[in-house]
């Protein structure tokens, strides 16, 4: 919500441009970046409690639910460095929600809720690109269509 109630910024990227402009992508768990992203998550977990953390939920789906609809789509949301068009600032989002909320379900041993197809083909597609950009597009073809050439992996984060 910061984001969306902040002024316009100036100049957008790419959603592409986005990921592959940060060295968290490709740095793996144990880099620096992402022990401080969990370190700051951690930090905050711990100076909320689960109602805080769930009136803080509803409060904020009431505010996107009036300020999302209200964005014209070639508003671009500031992200310091850089800039995102409304829309792949949105995609971003849902993916984090889709590939969190798996998270968040392994990590407590339950299944992991269906998610909206709208928002897990978005993420497929996303993850696809970033994949491809990261492994190259015919270690992807290969990884989905012919298991005995598929690369270790393609992760794409």
């Amino acid at each position: 919500m910061t984001f969306l109630a902040a002024p316009p910024g100036e100049s957008a990227i790419s959603v592409l441009e986005h990921f592959t402009g940060n060295a968290w992508v490709t740095s793996g768990v144990g880099s620096a970046d992402n022990i401080d992203i969990r370190r700051r998550s951690e930090q905050t977990a711990a100076a909320t409690t689960a109602r805080e953390l769930a009136d803080a939920v509803d409060a904020a789906l009431t505010d996107l639910g009036a300020t999302v609809t209200t964005q014209p789509p070639d508003r671009i949301v500031d992200l310091g460095a850089w800039g995102l068009k409304v829309d792949d600032f949105l995609l971003t989002r849902v993916m984090e929600l889709v590939v969190h909320t798996d998270d968040l379900a392994v990590s407590l041993g339950l299944p992991t809720p269906p998610m909206p197809q709208t928002a897990t083909e978005a993420t497929i597609q996303l993850l696809s690109s970033l994949a491809a950009w990261r492994h190259g597009s015919l270690n992807v073809i290969r990884a989905l269509a012919r298991q005995e050439r598929a690369p270790a992996s393609i992760s794409a984060l």
